[in-house]
């Protein structure tokens, strides 16, 4: 079940879709991952999907898509994934969005009926009082996060027992550390010849989308009661090293209006790389209920 991809230009960029072909019947889901992670490391849980049509975008600044220029605003998010929907004129029954994945879901179901449902996994959307409060503008530590890297079986076994790795699916570990490197220009590489692929999404690009996490501007509160569509989140337990994850609220499912929690007890923040099979679980009870118990 390898995905097919699909190279989209719109808003002066060039984004890379990933589809993982379901029947031309078959239910549609939209997967958006985190920052700094990139497409694919949704496929564990597409593969568990076999009978549903699934998508998945890199966003801007990761993967195989564009990478302009800090800084990354991030209602650019949501206006890119509805972008790219009406360019391969798709509408979804269920998008499913991990963290940053999750608020650009909701900023592009404001906007657009594109979706018919959400599942939101441990989105970043704080409590509606920190926007604005807290100024995040100094660099942020991933800029020393490792960026040049010999192979991804290197940049695996260097990660699969440090935190917070050493909790996921050893498939979707591969699968992120696989597609979340590229090859140096020529020229670069000949330079440093043991040290040959940089990361897909630059440390710059994810330092700014965290620095953006809490201004005014990421504040979702003024919309995320327009969307009338059933919204799941799945919410894990707070971490005090993971600071901004803590301020999410776990009764935020009130403010959708048809909006509901669960509270994954024994998994962390990254729920959908430590149990790629809770999320396809998740998937498909929603696309049931929204096809009334039909299947």
């Amino acid at each position: 079940m390898e995905p097919l991809l699909n190279l989209v230009e719109t808003r002066d960029l060039k984004f890379a879709v990933w589809h993982w072909k379901g029947g031309d019947q078959a239910k549609k889901i939209l997967f958006v991952h985190a920052t700094g992670f990139h497409a694919r490391v949704w496929d564990q849980v597409a593969k568990l999907l076999p009978n549903f049509d699934c998508w998945a975008i890199d966003m801007r600044g990761h993967g195989l898509s564009s990478k302009p220029q800090p800084p990354y605003i991030w209602s650019d998010f949501g206006q890119d994934i509805i972008s790219i929907a009406q360019n391969l004129n798709l509408q979804f029954d269920l998008g499913i969005g991990h963290s940053m994945g999750g608020h650009s879901l909701c900023s592009a179901a404001s906007i657009e009926p594109i979706f018919k449902s959400l599942l939101l996994i441990d989105p970043i959307i704080v409590q509606k009082e920190i926007y604005g409060t807290i100024d995040l503008k100094d660099p942020h530590p991933v800029l020393k996060r490792r960026n040049d890297w010999k192979s991804p079986q290197e940049m695996f076994d260097a990660l699969q027992k440090k935190k917070p790795f050493h909790t996921w699916n050893k498939e979707v570990l591969m699968d992120y550390c696989f597609h979340g490197l590229l090859a140096r220009a020529d020229e670069e590489s000949s330079n440093e010849p043991d040290k040959s692929m940089l990361l897909a999404c630059p440390p710059a690009v994810e330092g700014s989308i965290y620095n953006n996490s809490l201004s005014n501007e990421a504040n979702p509160y003024s919309y995320i009661g327009k969307i009338d569509i059933p919204v799941r989140i799945l919410h894990a337990p707070p971490d005090p090293e993971r600071k901004i994850e803590a301020m999410v609220p776990y009764n935020l499912g009130v403010d959708f209006p048809q909006g509901e929690d669960v509270m994954c007890s024994e998994l962390t923040h990254f729920i959908a790389m430590e149990a790629p099979e809770l999320v396809a679980d998740h998937a498909r009870a929603m696309l049931y209920s929204l096809l009334n118990h039909g299947f």
